[in-house]
């Protein structure tokens, strides 16, 4: 299909409930490249009556999947609030205290793995782990919680 198909498909894109934007507000850089390429396999699905479903399980297709929840207002303001704790620590201290916290979900909060992958003393995530969960005020027993955090995270480090 040539360019300029495809842009009078992603132009007929309406901000509805379907959650896609019209040309105007359009999300600018890479996460309008994300947008593009998740509405153009949506419509491509749609058109080949295949279910629009996750295809891919690899990480890439991960990223992707967030990349395009993250595209939508309502993600990126739940993800500024709920780290909006950290984000006032300063930039720096943010940044590492979300990759501290996006560490220790990746290895399903085990301390000591977290550590090696940090190269840090397992006292250090330990202390920082649990400033963290004193300034978000969470409770990673909660699943819903731990779940939103860590997208958060993930999202947060992608954009």
């Amino acid at each position: 299909m040539c360019l300029e198909s495809n842009g009078k498909i992603l132009a007929t894109a309406r901000r509805r409930d379907d959650g896609w934007w019209d040309s105007a507000t359009w999300p600018q850089g890479p996460t309008g490249l994300w947008a593009s390429a998740a509405r153009a396999a949506f419509l491509a699905a749609r058109a080949a009556r295949r279910p629009s479903g996750v295809a891919a399980r690899d990480v890439v297709g991960v990223q992707r999947m967030l990349m395009g929840w993250y595209a939508s207002d309502t993600a990126r303001a739940s993800v500024r609030d709920q780290l909006a704790p950290l984000e006032n620590l300063g930039q720096a201290r943010a940044d590492t205290a979300i990759r501290t916290l996006a560490a220790y979900f990746h290895d399903q909060g085990a301390i000591i793995k977290t550590a090696q992958r940090l190269h840090l003393h397992r006292n250090a995530v330990a202390n920082r782990i649990r400033g963290i969960t004193e300034l978000l005020d969470v409770d990673f027993e909660d699943p819903d919680q731990r779940l939103a955090l860590q997208l958060a995270c993930r999202a947060r480090l992608l954009g």
